[in-house]
């Protein structure tokens, strides 16, 4: 799998982050579903942003996985919510 992405609870996580002109990172996520006949993928951000690029990625791991386990009101893979 790419290192940017990860496999939790039957989704995909994709870290998308990237630098910004501050230079801090992006808390940027894209999480798939493959439906057997199609895949699914919902976009996913915050406004959080990291000193480095390894503290980005791991913490879009764990915002997708929270995403995914519903710990997260404003964010739903069944509704339009994708804003933190």
């Amino acid at each position: 799998m790419d290192k940017n992405r990860i496999s939790y609870n039957g989704y995909i996580i994709e870290a998308n982050t990237h630098q910004l002109e501050t230079k801090k990172w992006t808390l940027d996520i894209t999480i798939y579903k493959n439906y057997g006949n199609k895949v699914v993928a919902k976009p996913f951000y915050s406004n959080n942003t990291f000193e480095n690029k390894e503290d980005a990625i791991n913490n879009c791991y764990i915002f997708g996985s929270n995403i995914i386990d519903g710990k997260i009101t404003k964010c739903s893979l069944s509704e339009n919510k994708s804003i933190w």
